[in-house]
């Protein structure tokens, strides 16, 4: 299974040693979200998810969306520089790096 997949299948669990080329980038793309004030962000699985837009027509009510803001919370993700691993923190499944 790929890096992506190990580090959300950890999720809220334990840290996962990935490939130093993800850390790059996923610290890179941290940076991208600070610039961008939030507008960019790897932890937008969930709602995704939710949204479901390929697949359906239904918004998601505000208590779905209240539900899954912990997880899209680019705070949750934890990146050790020098383990080169990730963690993803926080909520009840975790976030999701997309």
């Amino acid at each position: 299974s790929s890096d992506i997949s190990r580090v959300n299948a950890a999720a809220g669990l334990s840290p996962v040693k990935v490939n130093r080329d993800l850390i790059l980038v996923v610290k890179k793309a941290l940076e991208f979200a600070r610039l961008s004030g939030g507008a960019f962000n790897i932890a937008l699985g969930p709602a995704i998810d939710l949204w479901n837009v390929t697949e359906s027509d239904r918004i998601p009510s505000d208590q779905e969306l209240e539900a899954i803001r912990p997880l899209t919370d680019l705070k949750n993700i934890m990146v050790d520089d020098t383990a080169d691993t990730l963690f993803l923190k926080d909520g009840e499944d975790g976030v999701v790096l997309w």
